[in-house]
């Protein structure tokens, strides 16, 4: 085992053979590698959780089962209207947690840990895990798997349903990661959520539909894909696709190919300074026609036309703008001089 000594805290990298890491080749820049021994770190002032994995001896976790394994021995077919397709892949989980930059230490939120595939390999990094698993039958296998890991908090419940931002991150005084492998049909449920947490969360990695990943992290003005949710993706967070993920490698196999994204959240001093629930209401007006100019869409919440071609005009856009013509940051801008705009409607 090596420490690596090049900041306030020591980062630690374990050999390959130590069973902690899912990812076993590290690159660190201007850091002094030392050898140690198990004593000398156990004696070293470190966090609790950085003690759970900081030694010589690996973390006797269970072997996971294959997908099909567990709903077998569990009597029970694949969920449709959970939209559960398991994911098969070790290297998908490699990827995951490299692009969740999991450490030893991390709290980390899993949504929809199935059989715990991807639970496996975040534990496996030293991470603190709370998954949240709708499912009764799997939530039950979860915590009888991984019973003996303290690390691991098992909750069943619906993710998208929680109320309280206490029950999400209890008494956490550091950002929480999410990393998830959502069901398709509820992503755009669950970023609304989470997007805007960007006190509490640093990152937030998750698996989705392809074609979605592609709209939340590429698309910009004039395209196609350019909605409501590409406004709102980029103004809590900066978006990265960093996979795509083949659908032979979940099971059973979806109709579509899926991607992992990494949403790096937003605190909230970085966030543009409007009313959210405003501006998200003149967001979902302005697009309620596609093809229609701006000038007629906002007519639905009280602006007259005259007022938005002039307030068109003064943030340097066309007075005949289309909703997919402004940047997230321009419509930031036409929010603000309509906001100071008495001219409504009524």
């Amino acid at each position: 085992m090596a420490v690596f000594v090049g900041a306030s805290v020591p980062t630690f990298c374990f050999e390959k053979d130590s069973g902690f890491c899912v990812q076993t080749k590290f690159s660190f820049r201007n850091h002094l590698r030392i050898r140690t021994s198990p004593q000398t770190l156990r004696n070293s002032h470190q966090s609790l959780a950085a003690r759970l994995v900081c030694r010589a001896e690996p973390i006797n976790l269970p072997k996971v089962e294959r997908p099909q394994e567990t709903l077998k021995r569990l009597g029970q077919e694949p969920k449709p209207s959970l939209g559960q397709n398991f994911l098969l892949d070790q290297q998908v989980v490699i990827d995951t947690v490299k692009a969740g930059n999991i450490q030893p230490g991390d709290h980390v939120i899993e949504v929809g840990p199935g059989t715990g595939v991807l639970t496996r390999g975040l534990l496996e990094a030293g991470a603190r895990v709370t998954a949240v698993e709708k499912d009764k039958s799997l939530a039950g296998a979860l915590e009888t798997q991984f019973k003996d890991h303290p690390q691991l908090q098992v909750v069943c419940d619906d993710f998208v349903r929680w109320r309280k931002k206490q029950r999400l991150l209890p008494n956490e005084m550091e950002k929480v990661k999410v990393v998830a492998n959502l069901p398709y049909n509820i992503t755009s449920d669950a970023l609304k959520r989470l997007l805007p947490m960007g006190d509490d969360i640093s990152d937030v990695v998750v698996m989705v539909q392809l074609e979605a990943a592609q709209r939340f992290t590429s698309a910009s003005p004039g395209d196609g894909d350019y909605r409501p949710i590409s406004v709102r993706v980029h103004f809590y967070s900066t978006p990265e696709f960093v996979r795509k993920v083949d659908k032979s490698l979940y099971y059973p196999a979806p109709a579509v190919d899926g991607a992992i994204i990494r949403f790096k959240l937003k605190p909230s001093n970085e966030v543009p300074q409007v009313d959210p629930l405003e501006f998200f209401k003149l967001i979902g007006a302005a697009f309620v026609s596609k093809r229609k100019m701006l000038r007629n869409n906002l007519a639905s919440i009280g602006y007259n036309a005259a007022t938005v071609r002039e307030a068109l005009q003064q943030i340097g856009m066309s007075p005949t703008a289309r909703p997919a013509d402004l940047t997230m940051e321009k419509y930031v801008e036409l929010h603000q001089t309509l906001q100071s705009s008495s001219a409504r409607v009524g």
